[in-house]
C-alpha cells in the first residue's frame, strides 16, 4: 500500500483574470478551487493513474472540510487529521503575462497532534508498503521533525520516498529515505551550489550519496 504525508497541505484557489492593474478594479473572469499539498497531489496523481493510495494530512477548520469534500469528489482515499487551526488557502493568479503564486503560512500546530502523526501511521503503515513524505511544515514545527518521522518509518521497514527543500531536505536526509525527488532549484541549494549540466549534476548527487 502506498501513504502519502501532508503535513502543511492547502487549498490553491485559482483567480484568473486579462492583468493586474495597480489602484484599480481587477474582475476576476473565473475562480477555480484545488486540494493542494504535494503529498496530496501524489495521492491525486495515483488515482488518475489507476492506483490506490491513502493521504494522510493535517486538516482543520472550513477549508480543510471543503479540501475533504473535494478529495472526496475525486475518489482519493485519506485518513484526515483534525486539528483546531484552519488550512491554508493559496492564491494563484493567473494573467495573460504569467502567474502569480501568493503562498500563505501556515499556523502553527500543538505538540500532542504532532505526535499523533506517528501514532496515525502506525496504525496504519505496514512492513513493505510505501509513504511518501513531502512538503513544508506547518508554522514554528522544527525541520528534526522530518529526520524523526523518516528514521521510524524506516525502523518500521517501510520504504520512503522524500520530497522537500532547503533545512528541510537536509534534515530529512539524516533519517535515510531511499528516494528523493528534489528539482533543479532545490538540489542546487541542496549542493550549494550552481549545476552547469547533467555531468556535474550527477557527480554531485553522487557525493550526496557518499556522505
Amino acid at each position: 500500500m502506498i501513504f502519502t504525508l501532508t503535513m502543511n497541505p492547502c487549498l490553491d484557489r485559482y483567480i484568473y483574470v486579462d492583468k493586474l492593474v495597480v489602484d484599480d478594479t481587477i474582475r476576476a473572469k473565473k475562480t477555480v478551487d484545488y486540494p493542494a499539498g504535494k503529498g496530496i497531489d501524489v495521492s491525486r496523481v495515483i488515482k488518475e493513474l489507476g492506483g490506490v493510495s491513502v493521504a494522510i494530512s493535517l486538516i482543520g477548520g472550513d477549508t480543510g472540510r471543503k479540501l475533504e469534500e473535494m478529495l472526496d469528489k475525486e475518489g482519493v482515499i485519506y485518513s484526515s487529521i483534525r486539528v483546531p487551526q484552519e488550512t491554508r488557502l493559496n492564491v494563484i493568479l493567473e494573467t495573460k503575462e504569467g502567474q502569480y503564486r501568493i503562498s500563505m503560512p501556515g499556523e502553527k500546530i500543538g505538540v500532542k497532534k504532532l505526535e499523533s502523526v506517528l501514532d496515525v501511521l502506525h496504525a496504519l503503515v505496514r512492513e513493505n508498503d510505501t509513504v511518501v513524505v513531502s512538503g513544508s511544515l506547518p508554522s514554528g514545527v522544527s525541520s528534526d521533525f522530518y529526520t524523526g518521522v523518516i528514521f521510524t518509518l524506516k525502523q518500521w521497514g517501510v520504504t520512503v520516498y522524500f520530497d522537500a527543500d532547503g533545512d528541510k531536505l537536509i534534515a530529512g536526509l539524516i533519517g535515510q529515505p531511499d528516494y528523493i525527488k528534489p528539482n533543479l532549484h532545490e538540489f542546487q541549494r541542496l549542493v550549494d551550489k550552481e549545476i552547469l549540466n547533467v555531468t556535474e549534476m550527477i557527480e554531485e548527487a553522487e557525493r550526496c550519496l557518499s556522505r
